[in-house]
């Protein structure tokens, strides 16, 4: 199968839709079809059950630091798992259960996580390797949110037990700052 970057099948153009203004929000619903983007080349034997469930897994734990219950996603990780950010390297679930504690405590950081581009780079039956670009805005003192970083990402997933869980996951800023 072709496409390993998924986009929204349209139903009708919004703007043939008399009375309905044009809006460039995307609301996904459980009905929502997901097909493989036109043109993107895929890894050998990628399923799309795969790609979206290692995506869904990816998504779930930005989310979950975004809305300060980043300790709720520790059981998105394998019990080996490897993880880096903020310029350290965290191994274990133990590990990354004290980061992702110490991450719930920043009360006054408010995160939104936008993840674009993401592509699948390898995949087997039981392990998948999915890049992506990740977008960071923080919410400013004026009440804003703002760009902070834009992050090239690489996670390694496996299936594990009954789901699909990150095994590895690491980040590198796209343009490291000056100085």
């Amino acid at each position: 199968m072709r496409g390993s970057s998924w986009w929204i099948a349209p139903r009708r153009p919004a703007s043939s839709r008399p009375g309905r203004r044009i809006s460039s929000v995307c609301r996904l619903s459980r009905s929502t079809a997901l097909v493989p983007s036109p043109g993107r080349a895929s890894a050998p034997g990628t399923s799309p059950d795969g790609v979206a469930a290692c995506r869904a897994t990816l998504i779930d734990f930005l989310a979950a630091i975004d809305r300060g219950q980043a300790t709720a996603a520790l059981d998105l990780f394998t019990d080996d798992a490897s993880f880096a950010a903020r310029d350290q390297q965290v191994h274990g679930r133990d590990a990354i259960f004290a980061f992702l504690q110490e991450r719930e405590t920043e009360t006054d950081r408010h995160t939104v996580h936008v993840l674009t581009n993401d592509v699948v780079r390898s995949a087997g039956d039981d392990e998948l390797v999915l890049t992506a670009t990740l977008l960071l805005h923080e919410r400013g003192s004026d009440g804003r949110f703002a760009l902070h970083r834009v992050l090239d990402t690489s996670q390694t997933f496996r299936r594990d037990r009954d789901r699909w869980r990150i095994r590895d996951r690491s980040t590198q800023p796209i343009h490291p700052p000056e100085g």
